[in-house]
């Protein structure tokens, strides 16, 4: 009856649910509840964007359109799919399109009442926050402790039984930078003899170790020879070529000089046998006479 409706009792309960949902319209992002004080009065836009936020609060995986275009038909498709995605959660009681078209007081509070009910519980967010924290808090904790352990480079993260021992093998690389540079003795090695990086090693895991120790040596000779060169000194390398050097200068000279004794002791036996194949073949001619 109208006496009913109009009853303090009444009155008062339904401005203590009016108190209870449009806050939680706030929290969810309803761009009306700003400054709505009571849910009387809702019009069709308003129960929509309600309604429909709170499904996708309550299943957020279930995507629900909440703003009424002008279109009749389009409003039509809205309001029905809004109603029938809150009949899926489970609402017992009559919801058609026409409860969104065409609101009224009674209808929008009891959907918003039961919409209420079915949020998630403040004490579960809770929970799963401080789960989340907890776990932060101990990602944070394992990263600090590797943070500060220190690092040692000769420590296998690997069991004993399972960590290798590190072998290397002397590199044979051509000595000058391009094939140009060498002589043709070196050429034919290269080409012939000189065996791919790749096969030297008899095994496999020695190879990257040996072109490692391999690189670490020039570089250390590359830089010896330009910090000596900046001081003005010779390097070893440049020495140790130096001395090849003079060596084989020294063996050259030999290598002539011996030629030239060779070639002058030559001359002298020639002109011996010369000499003394004369003088013989004089003497057979006079024993002949």
């Amino acid at each position: 009856s109208c006496l009913d409706l109009c009853s303090p009792s009444r009155i008062m309960a339904e401005q203590q649910v009016d108190d209870i949902v449009i806050p939680i319209l706030r929290e969810i992002g309803c761009s009306f509840a700003g400054e709505t004080k009571t849910l009387a009065g809702f019009k069709s836009e308003e129960l929509v964007q309600a309604a429909a936020l709170m499904v996708m609060k309550i299943k957020p995986e279930q995507p629900v359109p909440h703003r009424l275009p002008k279109s009749k038909a389009a409003r039509f498709r809205i309001c029905t799919t809004v109603s029938n995605a809150i009949q899926e959660l489970g609402y017992q009681g009559d919801l058609g399109y026409e409860k969104f078209l065409y609101p009224t007081d009674a209808d929008t509070r009891k959907v918003l009442i039961w919409l209420m009910n079915k949020l998630p519980k403040a004490d579960e967010e809770a929970a799963e926050t401080d789960a989340a924290n907890d776990s932060s808090v101990s990602i944070l904790a394992a990263l600090k402790s590797w943070y500060q352990k220190k690092y040692n480079p000769y420590e296998s993260p690997h069991p004993a039984s399972k960590a290798r021992s590190l072998s290397t093998i002397t590199m044979m690389t051509p000595e000058r930078a391009s094939e140009a540079d060498c002589s043709k003795y070196e050429k034919t090695y290269i080409r012939k003899y000189q065996l791919p990086a790749s096969t030297q090693p008899l095994q496999h895991p020695t190879l990257a170790p040996s072109v490692m120790e391999l690189n670490t040596t020039e570089i250390c000779l590359a830089q010896e020879r330009q910090a000596a060169f900046d001081q003005g000194e010779r390097s070893s390398a440049e020495k140790l070529e130096f001395i090849n050097a003079m060596m084989s200068q020294a063996f050259s000279t030999e290598r002539r000089m011996a030629e030239q004794r060779g070639k002058k002791l030559q001359d002298v036996m020639e002109d011996i046998a010369k000499a003394y194949g004369n003088s013989g073949g004089g003497g057979g001619r006079d024993a002949d006479g």
